[in-house]
């Protein structure tokens, strides 16, 4: 089965998280199936595309798993052995997880919500969210030993290439910067991908003195590489918000200089406690009851610094102090890159193409790398 792009499976999973929802509706569910069609996909192949977009390293197997000894690497053969006849005792819960989850995506409107129920109810039997069954789904997809794709080389599988290298050749080829601003922002990249095993997120703040310093271009190119960015602009703190609720992310903002004072105050406070991932945890009434937004997560944006220095500045000290705060400058005839990165731009073009293909390369390799590397505790 051939996937999608990157983008379009990113937007698979929100439909299917969205599912999550208590109050989660038909329509909601109709959407994601004709989404699906609309990309030669059935309702089977989600565990795959959940996979594509999974980063299972940087997480925790939730407590069925590890009350049987599994780890992610196991769920293959764990869905394989559970659909057996004649199933292991231990496989049941998992068992029933296929088959729940295979008849919640039916045609039939109404089978399918009393599968729901269900579903929800073996979750909660469990201890089980609907990001742990996301998790779960995604790694029962994980090609087993026996798959040939198993061990094939990635394009990027070799000892010359580094994760921050790769960002930082692949950016600097269509975005003029200083070393400075190339090294850090590389780092940073990569940094995304792991964030969760860190108690803190620094902010990258891009700022300059004048417009068409690049900010845009290197925000463009920076989205395509950092761990599951939002994909529309988010321009309030609610909008953050919604989008944090469906797990981890990167929150990319643009053009802060454009904002109105109410929504730049609600991202200060938002660039504030999402900064600390042991204090980033909110409670906020929707609908009147009450939900918990945790906050913790890397966050991107750029502004022009003369009106970011002013009475309603969001850069300001508190939000200095927890930033990477880098300088662009205006380019010249001279220092202009030779190639622009703006894919949105002719999408059909075939160097557009070619590119965004790079581009999808260097981001499986770094979801790739996040998944194995051990990180290092300095003392």
């Amino acid at each position: 089965m051939a996937l999608p792009s990157p983008n379009v499976c990113e937007l698979i999973r929100a439909h299917f998280i969205l599912l999550g929802s208590p109050s989660w509706k038909e329509e909601e569910r109709d959407r994601l199936l004709k989404l699906l069609a609309e990309h030669g996909l059935k309702w089977g192949d989600l565990p795959e595309v959940l996979l594509a977009t999974a980063n299972l390293g940087a997480t925790t197997p939730p407590g069925l798993l590890l009350r049987h000894h599994f780890g992610w690497g196991d769920m293959p053969k764990v869905f394989a052995d559970a659909s057996a006849p004649q199933s292991p005792k231990k496989l049941q819960p998992f068992r029933r997880l296929a088959q729940c989850f295979g008849l919640f995506g039916q045609e039939n409107a109404n089978a399918a919500a009393n599968t729901r129920k269900q579903l929800d109810a073996f979750l909660a039997r469990h201890g089980l969210t609907w990001a742990d069954l996301t998790a779960i789904l995604a790694a029962s997809a994980t090609p087993p030993p026996s798959d040939p794709r198993v061990g094939a080389p990635h394009p990027y599988s070799k000892p010359e290439y580094t994760p921050a290298g790769l960002v930082e050749g692949l950016v600097g080829s269509y975005v003029t910067m200083s070393e400075p601003v190339s090294v850090i922002s590389s780092l940073w990249t990569c940094f995304t991908h792991v964030y969760t095993r860190f108690a803190i997120a620094p902010r990258l703040a891009v700022v300059s003195e004048e417009p068409q310093s690049g900010k845009s271009t290197l925000g463009k190119a920076t989205k395509r590489l950092v761990y599951r960015p939002n994909r529309t602009v988010l321009s309030t703190g609610a909008a953050i918000q919604r989008f944090l609720g469906l797990g981890h992310g990167t929150v990319m903002t643009d053009q802060m200089d454009h904002l109105e004072a109410e929504a730049r105050r609600a991202l200060q406070r938002i660039w504030n406690l999402g900064y600390d991932r042991e204090a980033s945890e909110i409670s906020l009434v929707i609908g009147g009851k009450e939900a918990f937004f945790n906050l913790y997560a890397p966050m991107f944006s750029a502004g022009i610094r003369g009106f970011l220095a002013g009475m309603t500045t969001f850069l300001a000290p508190t939000q200095q102090s927890r930033s990477f705060a880098l300088e662009m400058e205006r380019f010249t005839e001279q220092t202009k890159p030779k190639y622009e990165y703006n894919v949105e731009l002719s999408p059909e073009n075939p160097e557009s193409e070619k590119l965004i293909r790079v581009f999808d390369q260097v981001y499986s390799f770094l979801c790739g790398w996040a998944a194995n590397v051990k990180l290092m505790t300095c003392h």
